[in-house]
């Protein structure tokens, strides 16, 4: 048997604990170790609250470009153009390339806003199919991680799969997804929105929209949708803030992102409101998916203590009800990050995950 932990953060703030392992079993978390222990910090399972997976291929690109929110991902803009010319094997090597990235940062399970449609749907799941098995050739891209060799065993990120329709395949998209990553109200209208909803909540489905990114929107008329999660929500006044708070809808912030455009995120501001905020990552063409390299970059530049941020991944369990995911942190299931100290957690290395009660040990 052995024993990895030392200090575990549970409840927004750190307490010894202990995860058991026996014959490759997880065995639960305990106040006390048992056989050899290696030193290590227990985290909630990390959830990726908000990513696009499809755009990574574009990372090397993008990074040497001086775009505006609009033209990097609005309508008709750089990431839209660059999507509709991609074919499929590119596409699929984007994906399985960011949830490999993913996967190494500890991450357990994303939510996936993917565009395109129905064939959108249909490139995520053969996405990640192929981050188990690999691909050869670098055929990732530009940017991508570059999954060059096969793996030993098969992708256990989960993903949460929001579609977004294309044309008339709403029905398609419901019948094929988890649910609508819906974008700005201001780019698909209410009306449509108000449709899609209907559609999605009459099929039992789950919806998520972007709301007041880049400028503020009617934070009524976005409520009136009954969302399971908002996404930014940068450009919220205090009053929309309180709204979103009264309603308990948990908003997911990419902070990282946010800065690449300009956007003054003000998270003590919506946790002040009572906003229950998580943490996303937004366009694998911006930033790795990693929320730990998001809490970082909270500590580091918003001036965020190392619970704080911390606090904010806790959050993501709100998630696990609304879009069913098969993890239960009180069980047990958790990232085991490198380090001794508290103050190490958004740095250390990712050494091993639990979820829906599995363990994966990560290669050292």
């Amino acid at each position: 048997m052995m024993s990895y932990g030392g200090m575990r953060f549970l409840g927004g703030t750190w307490r010894p604990g202990y995860l058991r392992v026996d014959g490759g079993r997880p065995l639960g978390m305990h106040a006390r170790p048992r056989g050899e222990v290696v030193e290590a910090l227990l985290l909630p399972p990390l959830i990726d609250a908000h990513v696009h997976t499809g755009d990574t291929f574009l990372r090397r690109r993008f990074s040497m470009m001086d775009l505006g929110l609009d033209a990097a991902v609005g309508p008709g803009g750089f990431k839209q153009d660059a999507l509709a010319g991609a074919d499929d094997a590119t596409m699929v090597a984007s994906i399985a390339s960011c949830l490999r990235e993913a996967e190494a940062a500890g991450v357990v399970w994303a939510v996936d806003f993917r565009e395109g449609g129905a064939r959108g749907i249909d490139l995520l799941r053969r996405g990640r199919e192929a981050a188990g098995r690999g691909i050869p050739g670098g055929a990732g891209g530009e940017g991508a991680a570059g999954l060059m060799a096969p793996h030993p065993h098969p992708c256990r990120v989960g993903v949460t799969a929001l579609g977004r329709p294309t044309g008339g395949d709403l029905e398609e998209v419901l019948s094929v997804a988890d649910g609508l990553g819906i974008s700005a109200l201001r780019d698909v209208g209410a009306e449509k929105a108000r449709l899609w909803v209907r559609a999605a909540r009459a099929s039992g489905r789950a919806v998520a929209l972007h709301a007041s990114e880049g400028e503020r929107e009617d934070i009524g008329t976005v409520l009136s949708l009954a969302p399971d999660l908002l996404v930014h929500c940068v450009a919220c006044t205090d009053e929309d803030l309180g709204a979103i708070a009264r309603r308990g809808t948990p908003v997911a912030v990419c902070p990282r992102s946010n800065a690449r455009f300009g956007l003054d995120l003000d998270v003590r501001r919506m946790t002040k409101a009572g906003v229950t905020v998580i943490l996303g990552t937004d366009n694998g063409m911006v930033a790795d998916p990693s929320p730990l390299a998001e809490a970082a970059f909270l500590v580091d530049e918003h001036g965020l203590t190392v619970e704080e941020a911390l606090a904010l991944a806790e959050n993501a369990k709100v998630l696990i009800p609304r879009f069913a995911m098969p993890i239960d942190p009180v069980a047990g299931d958790c990232t085991v990050v490198e380090g001794r100290e508290p103050g190490e957690a958004l740095s250390g290395r990712a050494i091993a995950t639990v979820a829906a009660g599995s363990l994966r040990m990560y290669e050292v």
